[in-house]
């Protein structure tokens, strides 16, 4: 039996010479090292998702800031297309009314190129302002100076070209609004 409980004894003094003073010492000092480390890694992955979600709702409120401005405009901007598709007397002028009186024609013309001009003016969401009758009438617009048929503006430049198509598209809805608001 000695042999057996010294054997116990060497046992044990190995085990605790495994875990001697200095052991010791290191285990404690990592211990708390490694929670801290595993705290460090709990706050940062909490903090980037808070940010993350924080950035994505500011990113959402300023994109659904920039559509309401976008709406806004686009609200002057179809308010003064539709001042000028149920104004009779531009309607008298594409229809061909004012085609034997040419004062009285030119007159018009200067009118609506005046209102059309303070319109844009008025309002700093408009750049320039087209009103392009089909057939050989004359365009009215903010942009040129000298009157231009609306034939002769589809013969010379490709972009004049598009803008002549997106007008009258615009034009062609804005009438299609008011017919349905009536």
């Amino acid at each position: 039996m000695k042999k057996g409980k010294k054997q116990a004894k060497r046992r044990n003094a190995n085990v605790t010479m495994a875990f001697g003073i200095r052991e010791k010492i290191v285990l404690c000092f990592l211990v708390p090292v490694l929670f801290m480390i595993v705290l460090g890694i709990i706050s940062y992955r909490k903090a980037a998702d808070g940010m993350s979600s924080s950035y994505r709702d500011s990113t959402q409120q300023t994109i659904e800031m920039a559509l309401q401005n976008i709406d806004t405009s686009n609200s002057f901007i179809s308010a003064e297309a539709l001042k000028y598709v149920v104004d009779s007397d531009l309607g008298k002028y594409f229809v061909g009314i004012y085609d034997n009186d040419p004062t009285s024609k030119r007159t018009l013309i200067d009118q609506v190129k005046t209102r059309i001009l303070a319109s844009q003016v008025g309002n700093s969401y408009i750049s320039n302002i087209y009103i392009i009758p089909s057939g050989d009438l004359q365009m009215i617009s903010t942009k040129n100076k000298a009157p231009i048929s609306c034939t002769r503006c589809m013969r010379t430049s490709e972009p004049l070209r598009k803008t002549v198509f997106m007008t009258d598209l615009k034009m062609e809805s804005m009438t299609k609004a008011f017919r349905k608001s009536r």
